[in-house]
C-alpha cells in the first residue's frame, strides 16, 4: 500500500509540474530556467528547487592537478536499490536497469542527494532565450538553422528537437582529455583498447559570435591521438559535424603511413576503442547523423541517472583495478541520483539498417549530456544498456564532463568505457582555443609519423 501511494504521489507531482511548465513557457520566469527546465523540485521533495548559485572550487582540488576533479562533498549513500527491493523504484527505473539488476545478484544502484550543477555562462542563457523563437529544424529534422549558441529548443516539442539539445550540449567550448578505452571480457578480464587524448572544441558556442549558425557550421570538432597500445600506437581521428546534420571523419593509419576518408566512422560501425562492444553512434549516448531513425518525444519522467560522479573518473579512490569489475561497473564507484529527464524513443526507419533498431534515450532536464539509454536488437530484445558519466566544472564555473560513457552488453556480459581518465594524469579540463588548421586532414597528415 505504501508503495503505490509513493509511487502516485511521484506521478502526480511530476504531472503538476509539466503541467504548470506548459501553462507559463516564458523562459526564466517563475516556472522555467533560461534553458527550459523546470525551477521547482517535485512533490516528494527528491529532486531539489533549481539554483543558480555558482559552484564553489572546493578545497580538495589541487591546481597541480588540473585534470583531477575530487568529489566537494563526499556524500553518503540515501539507499541501495537491489535485486530485492526494484520493485519499490519500478516507476524510476528504465528496463535496462531493471534488466541487470535481475541478471547480477551483486549489481546494486548507490542513490545519492540529488545535486543540479549544471551552470550556464550568461551569453549561453541568453541566447537560448533566442533560440525559443529563432531555432529551428530542417530537412526532416536531420539538421537545424537559425540557432544562437545556447541550448537549441528550450522547451523541445519532437523527438529530433530534444536530439538536438543532446547533440548541441554545452560542455565548454575547448577540452582536453587524457583517457585510456578500456574492455572487460565476460571472463573479467581487463583489455586496454587504445591510451589516448583527445581534443575537442564547439565553435557552436564560441561567445565571439552573433550571428546564428547555418549550413555547414561546425558544432563539434573532434581530435584523437592513440599512443598505446603499441599496435595502434600514431594512429589519429579528426571528426567534424555540422548543423545541417552532416559529418566528416578522416583517419590517419600509421601502418598505412597516409591519410584516408574515414565515412565509416559513423552509425553502427563498431567502435575500435570499445572492442565493438558499442557503435561509433553511441558514443556519448548518440552522436552523428540522426537520419536512420524517427524520434518520438515520449515526455519529461523522474529516473536514476549517473550524476556528479566524481568517482568515475578518481584515481585516488575508484583506479582502474578497483573501477573495472566483472560484467559492470564497481557500484562503489557509481553515483546515481534522481533526476527528471526527457525520454525520447527512437525507431529504425523503414528500408535502413543498424544493429539497435530501437533505442531508449533519457537526456537530463537541466545538462543533455547526462543521462542513460537502453539499446535493444532486431528481435526486441535488450540488447546494451549505455550509462553516461558526467560532472561538473567547478574551475571554471560552468560545464562539465560530456565525452565518457559505459556501454553493458546485457547478453554476453562484458562492458566497455571508451574514455576512462581514473589515472594520475588522467582526466579533462577547459584550455585555451586550438588553432583553425588543428581538425584538418592537413595536419594530421603533417604530423602523422610512427
Amino acid at each position: 500500500m505504501k508503495k503505490h501511494l509513493l509511487i502516485s504521489t511521484l506521478l502526480a507531482g511530476l504531472l503538476a509540474a509539466s503541467q504548470l511548465a506548459m501553462a507559463d513557457d516564458t523562459l526564466g520566469g517563475a516556472v522555467l530556467t533560461k534553458f527550459g527546465a523546470i525551477k521547482a523540485g517535485n512533490a516528494a521533495g527528491t529532486i531539489p528547487e533549481y539554483s543558480d548559485e555558482p559552484l564553489p572550487v572546493p578545497s580538495c582540488y589541487n591546481p597541480a592537478e588540473p585534470n583531477y576533479y575530487c568529489d566537494p562533498w563526499n556524500d553518503k549513500p540515501l539507499f541501495t536499490i537491489t535485486a530485492q527491493n526494484m520493485d519499490t523504484y519500478a516507476e524510476q527505473l528504465t528496463e535496462g536497469q531493471k534488466a541487470l539488476l535481475r541478471k547480477y545478484p551483486d549489481y546494486r544502484m548507490d542513490v545519492y542527494p540529488t545535486r543540479r550543477t549544471a551552470r550556464f555562462p550568461k551569453n549561453i542563457l541568453d541566447n537560448s532565450v533566442k533560440n525559443q523563437t529563432s531555432c529551428h529544424t530542417i530537412n526532416d529534422g536531420q539538421g537545424v538553422e537559425g540557432c544562437y549558441g545556447g541550448v537549441p529548443f528550450p522547451i523541445p516539442k519532437t523527438g529530433n528537437e530534444a536530439m538536438w539539445n543532446h547533440l548541441l550540449k554545452f560542455s565548454a567550448v575547448d577540452k582536453a582529455i587524457k583517457a585510456k578505452s578500456i574492455l572487460v571480457d565476460s571472463d573479467g578480464r581487463q583489455i586496454l583498447m587504445g591510451s589516448q587524448d583527445l581534443y575537442v572544441s564547439q565553435p557552436f558556442f564560441d561567445p565571439k559570435l552573433t550571428a546564428p549558425s547555418s549550413g555547414d557550421d561546425s558544432y563539434y570538432k573532434g581530435r584523437l591521438e592513440v599512443n598505446g597500445p603499441a599496435r595502434r600506437n600514431g594512429e589519429k581521428i579528426v571528426i567534424t559535424q555540422t548543423v545541417n546534420g552532416d559529418q566528416r571523419s578522416y583517419q590517419y593509419l600509421s601502418g598505412q603511413r597516409r591519410v584516408k576518408l574515414a565515412s565509416d566512422l559513423a552509425y553502427d560501425t563498431p567502435r575500435p576503442s570499445t572492442g565493438g562492444i558499442s557503435a561509433m553512434d553511441q558514443e556519448r549516448l548518440f552522436c552523428g547523423k540522426l537520419g536512420r531513425y524517427g524520434f518520438k518525444l515520449i515526455g519529461k519522467e523522474e529516473k536514476f541517472i549517473n550524476y556528479n560522479n566524481f568517482k568515475g573518473s578518481d584515481y585516488k579512490n575508484c583506479p582502474q583495478e578497483k573501477y573495472f569489475t566483472k560484467n559492470f561497473p564497481n557500484p562503489e564507484c557509481t553515483r546515481w541520483e534522481l533526476h527528471r529527464v526527457w525520454h525520447v524513443e527512437a525507431t529504425l526507419k523503414p528500408g535502413f539498417r543498424h544493429i539497435l533498431p530501437k533505442r531508449e534515450f533519457y537526456f537530463d532536464e537541466d545538462m543533455t549530456f547526462a543521462g542513460t539509454a537502453d539499446n535493444y536488437d532486431a528481435s526486441g530484445e535488450l540488447f546494451r544498456v549505455d550509462n553516461a558519466i558526467s560532472y561538473p566544472f567547478y574551475t571554471p564555473g560552468y560545464g562539465g564532463t560530456a565525452e565518457a560513457n559505459t556501454s553493458v552488453d546485457v547478453r554476453r556480459g562484458s562492458w566497455s568505457l571508451g574514455h576512462f581518465s581514473g589515472f594520475q594524469g588522467g582526466g579533462q579540463r577547459p584550455v585555451g582555443e586550438f588553432p583553425s588548421s588543428f581538425y584538418t586532414p592537413e595536419s594530421l597528415a603533417g604530423q602523422g609519423i610512427r
